[in-house]
């Protein structure tokens, strides 16, 4: 194992911003004042990105600064260097925010092949880290990445070197979540391919100047596999003790991949309090199931979102919720379970939230025919069942432009809107992001009318 702290210099692009829309295809947006596209964000609630080349750029994770201002982060594609880190700060109201990169825009560069930032998070004293993977032409395998970046979009001299960090873990390594601890401390989760060529369960932490953190796993690196096939992080979350729950899929074999979670102490060490030895899963139908977010209730329940197979009706949104114990909780939905189809088609939850009712919002993608994929929102009381009264019976689905449009990540603002940021079809792929009303009374103060 090793650890690379790379040199390199922060590309800032010339970038054009558009900020497009055809007439939004959204359930009965207006006609429910429970929930809508908030329509004083960008126009008419939607906001389309570009990162100057006509290519494909993509949000894959989002976040609210103190401020209001909005963080996506995601991939741009950049002619001669591939896929790079990009992020795009927002302010409030949609708008590029002029005072970050070249007219909101950063981009960054590894190794001259393909970057993907995945997660992001920021700081307290306004800097900006993201996190996730970076191919290494010279090694010819993926390390997992870190960038971090000052409030103005340059980069933060102080992190790693030239404010970036790579790890070489394994023969390829792959970061989907990040987590910023209380003491400051990152910790950068996601998979490691094993020599059986088998994905593990792999974090990584790092001290807040991006040395591994030694006191953490081996030399600041923890590796968990669960039944010896292909195991993979999507998302963690750090609970009050300090334990961190990471969660995911596993794949178990004759059933296929199932939801899986695994608790740590702060140190790294599984905890064998946990499900069995630290370690739980969950099957929904028999076929393919991954969970994509994890939440946490004021209660210390756990809550997983994703996507799970059905025979029936393909790839449908799927919730499950675990007592403190790892246990599922079987007062939720079905028995701990609930699956939510859109349109007998590819759905799946990438992120979820916990609102302070209790009730739980997640949003991802859902296939629809004759638009492709399309933003999707749903919307469920604190026992798993849908909240009826929330877009069309639960649900809510927003069109673009017509094309592929599909969210993988959501944040909630201090008004407590519901912001998602992914890509969408526009003459090639763009930034996307969307901001909703989640009930009457975000709408009346906005002086939106029934």
């Amino acid at each position: 194992m090793k650890t690379k702290i790379t040199t390199g210099t922060l590309l800032l692009l010339n970038v054009l911003n558009m900020i497009t829309l055809a007439t939004p295809a959204q359930n009965s947006p207006f006609k429910n004042a429970s929930v809508g596209l908030d329509s004083s964000f960008g126009i008419a609630g939607l906001v389309n990105s570009d990162f100057g080349f006509d290519r494909n750029d993509q949000a894959l994770a989002i976040t609210v600064q103190p401020d209001g201002r909005i963080v996506a982060a995601g991939i741009a594609s950049i002619p001669g260097n591939g896929d790079d880190f990009a992020i795009f700060r927002y302010n409030t109201n949609g708008s590029p925010d002029s005072s970050f990169g070249s007219r909101g825009a950063v981009t960054t560069n590894f190794f001259g092949g393909n970057d993907r930032a995945t997660a992001v998070v920021v700081r307290s004293d306004g800097t900006i880290i993201a996190g996730g993977d970076a191919f290494n032409t010279n090694t010819g395998n993926t390390d997992l990445a870190l960038a971090a970046y000052n409030q103005d979009g340059s980069v933060d001299a102080s992190f790693g070197v030239d404010g970036k960090v790579t790890t070489d873990i394994g023969l390829n390594d792959l970061a989907n979540a990040i987590v910023l601890q209380p003491d400051g401390k990152l910790i950068l989760a996601g998979s490691v391919l094993d020599s059986k060529l088998a994905k593990d369960f792999v974090l990584v932490r790092y001290n807040s100047d991006g040395s591994l953190d030694s006191g953490f796993g081996i030399g600041g690196e923890v590796v968990t596999d669960f039944f010896k096939n292909s195991d993979e992080v999507a998302s963690i979350v750090l609970q009050s003790d300090g334990s961190i729950l990471a969660s995911g899929f596993a794949d178990v074999g004759i059933t296929g991949r199932d939801f899986a979670i695994a608790r740590y102490d702060s140190h790294g060490n599984l905890d064998t309090t946990f499900g069995v030895g630290g370690k739980a899963t969950v099957d929904f139908f028999g076929g393919i199931d991954e969970a994509k977010s994890i939440a946490l209730q004021p209660d210390g329940r756990i809550v997983l979102a994703g996507s799970a197979f059905n025979g029936t009706t393909l790839a449908d949104f799927a919730l499950a919720r675990f007592n403190a114990d790892g246990t599922l909780d079987k007062s939720f939905g079905d028995q701990g379970k609930t699956t939510t189809d859109f349109a007998r088609n590819l759905d799946e939850a990438r992120k979820l939230v916990v609102l302070s009712d209790g009730s739980i919002i997640a949003g991802g993608r859902t296939f629809a025919a004759g638009s492709g994929f399309d933003f999707a929102l749903a919307s469920y009381n604190a026992d798993g069942k849908l909240d009826r009264s929330f877009g069309s019976q639960g649900k809510l689905t927003t069109d673009f432009r017509g094309g592929n449009d599909q969210a993988f990540g959501m944040a909630l603002d201090a008004e407590g809107r519901a912001i998602l940021a992914g890509g969408a079809q526009v003459s090639s792929q763009d930034f996307a992001v969307a901001r909703y009303f989640l009930n009457r009374s975000q709408r009346l103060d906005h002086n939106e009318k029934p």
